[in-house]
């Protein structure tokens, strides 16, 4: 069975660029791979093109992901300080 491959994009306010960003991946000849959109509270129309694009590829996306605060990640991880300074 071929590995599946996970490419992550990170999203911010990158309407302009989204767009061109996937046709780049999609070109790639590579059969077996999963798109994931990571917005990080874009405050353009990259939700809505990321939404867009998720519904284009079909099972091959992820869909858009609202990146969550690190500062809301340390305190779940098992090696994370019970104190940040």
């Amino acid at each position: 069975m071929p590995m599946l491959y996970s490419v992550i994009v990170p999203v911010y306010n990158v309407e302009a660029y989204l767009r061109e960003c996937v046709s780049s991946v999609r070109a790639q000849t590579y059969p077996d791979w999963e798109l994931v959109l990571v917005d990080d509270g874009s405050t353009d129309s990259s939700p809505a093109i990321c939404d867009e694009l998720a519904e284009e590829l079909g099972e091959q996306a992820c869909g858009r992901r609202r990146a969550t605060p690190l500062s809301r990640l340390i305190p779940t991880m098992p090696f994370a300080p019970t104190r940040l300074k």
